[in-house]
């Protein structure tokens, strides 16, 4: 690629991260925002933001990805070598709980697009819980740490907050308090022979 080519492609790239970031903001304060909102709020001309995005649902559903994909590169779940398996699935589960509270209405945005959209998520979940299972999972048995991936992977999403903030009407410090507790409960009856609680 020429020198020309690539600093036209990282203007691209900066436009299209300021339009996002403005989109995430207005977003994140409850708005609905359409793509001359955003150009306006980004300080970039209408027209430009329109070759960029025809569709504010498109802009929005980026901006959300784009925001979440951004958390989650920042998330550090390295445990301590040699951790007990309780304490590093605590740690991981705890690090994924205190990121979906920071950016709680970006992750309903997303839910709510992914859903109508009927998109798969949540994969990584999984392999952030397996990884914290590590060689653990031949202790338990393999059934054992497939049913602790799976119920494990209830308390690491935004249906967890909503579960407990809406439904169970819990504040901040006690949705923290229930997910440690259930994360310990599941790990011992994972460690169990039979799995049973």
């Amino acid at each position: 690629m020429s020198q020309a080519g690539g600093s036209r492609s990282m203007q691209k790239a900066r436009t299209r991260g300021v339009l996002l970031a403005a989109a995430r903001e207005m977003l994140a304060s409850g708005g609905t925002p359409n793509v001359a909102e955003v150009a306006d709020r980004a300080g970039i001309s209408r027209a430009t933001a329109y070759r960029y995005y025809s569709s504010p649902d498109v802009m929005m559903h980026e901006a959300v990805l784009d925001g979440i994909m951004a958390e989650l590169d920042t998330l550090n779940l390295e445990t301590a070598e040699g951790a007990a398996v309780a304490v590093r699935l605590e740690t991981v589960v705890d690090r994924v709980i205190e990121m979906v509270l920071r950016n709680e209405a970006l992750f309903r945005t997303y839910l709510r697009s992914a859903l109508a959209d009927g998109e798969s998520r949540g994969a990584r979940r999984t392999r952030w819980i397996g990884k914290a299972i590590g060689d653990d999972a031949r202790r338990m048995g393999e059934k054992n740490a497939r049913r602790l991936t799976a119920a494990l992977s209830l308390l690491t999403g935004i249906e967890t907050i909503i579960v407990l903030k809406d439904v169970c009407r819990l504040d901040e410090p006690h949705i923290k308090e229930v997910v440690r507790w259930t994360v310990k409960a599941l790990v011992e009856a994972s460690l169990k022979p039979d799995g049973s609680a």
